[in-house]
This record gives C-alpha cells, structure tokens and sequence, in this order.
C-alpha cells in the first residue's frame, strides 16, 4: 500500500534510512511534506524504527503518524483508517505503541 501511494504520488525512490532502521521515500502531499518509513525491523520490533524517526524529525505521534499495517481478519483491499483503539493483537503496532 505505501509503496502505491509513493509510486501514485511521485515520491522519491526508498533508500536505505540506517539511522531509522528502515527504508524512506520522501514527497509533497498538497502543500504537505510526507515521508514514508519501511521498517527493516523484523514486525514485531517495528517500534525500534518508528521512535528515532518520530524524535529526529520532532514528530507528534498523535497528530504526525500514520501506521499501515495488514489484518488478516479483514477483506482483502479493505481499508480501514482509525484514531483511536488499541493493536488489536497486531505485534508490530504494539511495538509502536511502547515505543511511543
């Protein structure tokens, strides 16, 4: 899904982040700067990426980031867009969540 997004929205090619442990693609959105992070983390260590990314760049969670994630309970190309709740059991959002 992030990769379509970045492809449909002529985002830079994803580099190798290092220092965040993971992969970045760079845009505009509108008049909005957006990054995209892949976490090279294995998925449930997800947080170790996202942290450093949302503390370099001075990010509020709430407000800032958006977690893309897959549900193995949900049709396939369903999409569903939440503010609030918990990880529903999904590990790599948990990491996220305490980690943040």
């Amino acid at each position: 899904m992030v990769e379509a997004f970045a492809r449909a929205n002529g985002f830079s090619e994803f580099e190798d982040a290092p220092k965040f442990k993971g992969l970045l693609s760079q845009g505009t959105v509108g008049s909005e700067k957006v990054a995209i992070l892949k976490p090279v983390t294995y998925m449930n260590l997800s947080g170790d990426a996202v942290a450093p990314f949302v503390t370099f760049y001075k990010l509020d969670p709430k407000k800032d980031v958006l977690a893309v994630s897959d549900d193995i309970d949900m049709d396939f190309g369903k999409v569903r867009f939440r503010g609030k709740g918990s990880s529903g059991g999904q590990n790599g959002l948990k990491s996220i969540a305490n980690r943040l």
